[in-house]
């Protein structure tokens, strides 16, 4: 029995339709004129949820090393236009692959506000928020709180 990869995609609905929901992310033309950040606005619209969050989130990673189909300035918009911190923190991290640092600078001094809480539990959130970007310039949010009074905090 020989099964290629366009066979075993064919049987399963699912990677299908997942492979088709982002091939309409990424495709901008004369029959789907609106820019990136409007189809993943629409798409998040339409398809609320952590798996068409997650669908949108793989389309910007998707498309990193296109800066054709994807500007700077259409990741800018998709990170100021969406509630999710997830695709937020996605969306800054590429822009960050490209040399901008911006957005991961801004999500470090918005969870600042976080760190410095009197509720702990609020603190151990800003660390795992500032510990998903995996940037560099997070650490320095994050040192102060080695000497945080409440145990499962520094932990």
């Amino acid at each position: 029995e020989n099964l290629q990869p366009e066979s075993v995609e064919s049987t399963d609905p699912a990677a299908r339709d997942t492979q088709k929901i982002l091939k309409d992310l990424a495709t901008r033309n004369d029959f789907n004129p609106r820019t990136f950040s409007e189809r993943v606005n629409d798409f998040l619209s339409e398809n609320p949820g952590k798996e068409s969050v997650a669908l949108a989130a793989k389309a910007v990673v998707d498309m990193a090393d296109n800066t054709d189909s994807l500007s700077n300035f259409e990741l800018e918009a998709v990170y100021q236009k969406q509630n999710d911190p997830d695709l937020k923190r996605v969306t800054a991290q590429v822009l960050s692959m490209r040399g901008d640092n911006s957005l991961l600078e801004k999500q470090i001094v918005d969870a600042q506000s976080g760190l410095r809480s009197d509720n702990p539990e609020t603190r151990q959130k800003a660390l795992v928020e500032l510990a998903k970007t995996r940037y560099a310039g997070a650490a320095n949010a994050i040192a102060p709180l080695l000497q945080d009074k409440n145990t499962a905090v520094k932990l």
